[in-house]
């Protein structure tokens, strides 16, 4: 209690923030510009009116964060945790949110739900998005299963892709470089032109790295009593191209057609483990999803049909004879093995929404989703035989094109009365191919008291159940289990607002959920196991100190009843920054962020460890020119923080970016 206390002082003395800005927006009562929300009803709702945790990052907020990437910046948000964005960039991530992990949270893109069905628990990676692909992201906290589905038991992630602006043309050229040998460059194209727009845009990322591994002076090979002396660790490298096309055609005023392709390919050097270097193993992703959207628009609504293709194949290629060196210690483990991982996911999703006046708005609809997944193992006798395709192992499959269906028919009314009253509330029956059904339901009332024009008061209450599918690995894979059942859980929130003058927001949160029928991996495999609690608090405010100065602050605090559930999970979390914009052409942002104390299992020595708190200082610098033309610059762990991220990994020392951005027309 102490040191929340302490924070919070020192917060409100100094002045920092952490409520990132919305660039979307409506008109409110004293007929000034207010920031919108829209994924937690999934309509355009007045955030003084929404009843949910939601965080907004616009596309100016992602402008001030040159040279950090997409894992990074949503660690900003409290509550938010992203294990390994300060790693090597080829490192594997891991997201929480509330305590939540990965399959626990649901990511959308433009309003698609995207996993990996390849992945053991379906989770989609942040590492094959490129930043300058984004236009806004919203983070939406506490169960969201009613108008999401599956996944959707701690939140849901809602990125927003660029879009076409109204001109016939313009475009943005971009390019960076930076520390780690870095080198980005951007190239977007869009307009619009009688009933048709369209946007093409192309990224090129490109690092040398540091060493994913973390250099220690030796480390155990096979078993503790045998170690080698290592030499210095090889740099681990990403290379990432990534291509996004947009179109849309207007038939008629009642009636239009989108359509998306988006392609996203990596590569990168990873390493053998903690503390374990490899000079010659590379992990290799290719994304596609393919979106088209017919909407007809009627007097009271609309009505769309979503159908999204989403495929991803994985790679991951390990050399041991290099990793082992010449001559091999272990001659069984003299060998390339190539793994080939393929998931592929079609989903169609009909909406209709309704607007009963001005104070009653509906959505209802279904959504038909079907999955597959497949793995191969070959074990080859060495990089030379692997590449003329000579296999000398046994080829494994792990299943082949294993597969299930759902079928979710949902509905949500939107009640908006004209007395400082709204509720949201919903229902949805999940029909799984492989367990069944499952139904959830959420209940969300919000009162809005307006003392005057200037001052007002939110008070909220979220109750809802949501769920999480197994994955297809957990149900088919030889760990694997057909009889797992969805993990459930029981969310409560609660939560106050102030609004003053359009100046300050200050808010306050309490929340609670309750998890059952968890999928873990037991000694057979994976089975649905125990439930656990977590319980948190979560406190911000946003502060217009002055016309060009922005400051305020967040934190979270969170406890749970299982802590072998709750490793590498961050008790606290502190985020803020202040923000300097001078004569509207120069903005200058200064950020800290702080992660507390967080339990790691040491798996061989088989005990619990304590990873220490870390914190980040960095400033961001971005001036316009009149002619269109943009410079940015960062520094990033300004005090050059050493830090464990990943238990046996490094992390970022100091780092800087660079760059231009041009604006034509």
């Amino acid at each position: 209690m102490r040191e929340k206390l302490i924070f919070l002082t020192l917060c409100l003395s100094a002045g920092m923030v952490q409520n990132l800005s919305g660039q979307d927006s409506l008109i409110n009562d004293n007929h000034q510009i207010a920031e919108v929300v829209i994924s937690s009803t999934r309509f355009k709702l007045l955030k003084e009116e929404d009843g949910r945790s939601v965080f907004r990052i616009s596309a100016k907020d992602l402008e001030r964060h040159a040279g950090k990437t997409l894992a990074e910046i949503l660690s900003e948000i409290p509550g938010l945790h992203i294990d390994g964005s300060y790693a090597a960039e080829g490192s594997n991530l891991s997201y929480y949110l509330r305590g939540g992990k990965n399959g626990q949270i649901l990511i959308l893109i433009d309003g698609i739900p995207v996993n990996d069905p390849s992945d053991i628990s379906s989770a989609f990676d942040f590492r094959q998005l490129d930043i300058d692909d984004i236009e806004s992201i919203e983070i939406v906290k506490g169960g969201m299963s009613t108008l999401y589905g599956s996944d959707a038991i701690a939140g849901v992630i809602s990125i927003t892709l660029k879009k076409a602006a109204d001109k016939p043309f313009q475009g943005i050229a971009k390019i960076s470089a930076g520390s780690y040998r870095t080198l980005a460059a951007n190239l977007n194209i869009n307009g619009s032109a009688n009933h048709f727009n369209y946007l093409v845009n192309m990224s090129f990322y490109g690092t040398g790295g540091f060493s994913a591994a973390f250099d220690s002076n030796s480390t155990p090979l096979i078993d503790s009593s045998f170690s080698i002396p290592l030499r210095n660790f090889d740099k681990d490298a990403l290379m990432r191209q990534n291509v996004l096309s947009k179109f849309n055609y207007v038939i008629n005023k009642h009636f239009d057609i989108s359509a998306m392709l988006k392609l996203d390919n990596y590569r990168a050097s990873i390493d053998n483990g903690a503390f374990s270097d490899d000079v010659n193993r590379s992990y290799s992703s290719r994304a596609w999803l393919i979106n088209l959207m017919p909407k007809w628009t009627f007097d009271r609504g609309e009505s769309a049909l979503n159908i999204s293709w989403n495929n991803i194949s994985r790679y991951d290629n390990n050399d041991s004879s290099e990793y082992l060196a010449s001559p091999p210690l272990y001659s069984y483990l003299n060998g390339f093995t190539r793994s080939h991982y393929t998931g592929s996911d079609i989903q169609m999703e009909w909406t209709n929404k309704i607007s009963f006046g001005k104070h009653i708005k509906t959505i209802s609809g279904v959504l038909f989703k079907k999955a597959s997944y497949g793995s191969e193992n070959t074990t080859y006798g060495d990089w030379t035989s692997s590449r003329a395709g000579l296999p000398v192992g046994n080829e494994v499959i792990l299943p082949a094109n294993a597969g299930n269906m759902q079928f979710d028919p949902f509905t949500n009314i939107l009640l908006s009365t004209g007395f400082g009253l709204h509720l949201s509330a919903g229902a949805r029956l999940n029909i799984h191919s492989d367990y069944g059904r499952h139904f959830v339901w959420s209940f969300n009332p919000s009162y809005l008291i307006r003392f005057n024009n200037k001052v007002k008061l939110k008070y909220f209450i979220s109750a809802s159940t949501s769920f999480e599918a197994p994955s297809l690995y957990q149900l088919y894979s030889i760990y694997g289990n057909p009889a797992l059942v969805a993990a459930s859980s029981l969310n409560y929130e609660s939560g106050l607002v102030l609004y003053a003058n359009d100046l300050l927001e200050l808010g306050a949160t309490v929340f609670n959920r309750n998890e059952s029928n968890r999928i873990i991996f037991g000694l057979n495999g994976y089975e649905n196991g125990g439930s656990r609690v977590v319980q948190g608090m979560e406190y911000y405010f946003d502060w217009t100190v002055l016309s060009h100065l922005k400051a305020g602050a967040g934190a979270t605090f969170m406890r749970t009843d299982d802590s072998a559930g709750f490793y590498r999970v961050p008790r606290r979390q502190y985020t803020a920054y202040i923000n300097y914009n001078v004569k509207q052409a120069t903005n200058i942002a200064l950020r800290y962020s702080y992660t507390g104390d967080r339990y790691h299992y040491d798996w061989n020595t088989g005990s619990e460890m304590i990873l220490p708190a870390y914190s980040f200082i960095d400033l961001n610098v971005n001036h316009r020119f009149d002619k269109g033309l943009e410079l940015f610059g960062s520094i990033n762990n300004i005090l050059n923080q050493q830090m464990i991220s990943i238990y046996g990994f490094s992390s970022k020392a100091r780092n800087f970016t660079l760059g231009a951005r041009y604006y034509f027309k």
